[in-house]
């Protein structure tokens, strides 16, 4: 009975072990230059994601008249870390931030950088302009962290 108890107790360890989950944390992208971090201040213009389960959410900056993606986490792992979106969000369009990020290097192709979204988000986007935010200040002072480090 003992020993049946042990390998029913093994065998539930590493079935734990095996099942992936929703708070498994996402490591960022070896398509990003990790080695410098970058800050950057431009106008929500909007977001985009390539759906409700997809592994980034992105938020469109204007800087200097020129289109930033900035990605970041998942829109329900955002969430789930106090963010709120829609009319009264967080984040909304016309407000004016500072974004602290990891540019994509310079020899990843964006349109595989940004495969998961729309054609017409890739053409309009030069690769020096595709960043992976980590820490957004929201134009009241807040802070909130965007993706991961």
């Amino acid at each position: 009975m003992r020993t049946s108890m042990r390998i029913v107790f093994a065998a539930a360890a590493v079935a734990l072990l095996l099942v992936p989950t929703a708070a498994t944390p996402q490591s960022v992208s070896e398509d990003f230059d990790k080695s410098r971090i970058i800050t950057l201040q431009g106008t929500v213009e909007g977001f985009v994601s390539a759906g409700q389960n997809a592994p980034h959410f992105y938020v469109m900056l204007n800087i200097k008249n020129e289109r930033w993606l900035i990605e970041g986490k998942s829109r329900a792992a955002l969430i789930e870390s106090g963010w709120t979106f829609g009319e009264g969000g967080l984040l909304p369009t016309g407000e004016t931030v500072t974004v602290t990020v990891y540019r994509l290097k310079p020899t990843v192709d964006v349109k595989q950088a940004l495969s998961g979204l729309p054609p017409r988000l890739q053409e309009n986007v030069e690769t020096d302009h595709v960043a992976h935010g980590i820490e957004i200040t929201l134009s009241s002072g807040r802070k909130m962290a965007f993706g991961d480090r």
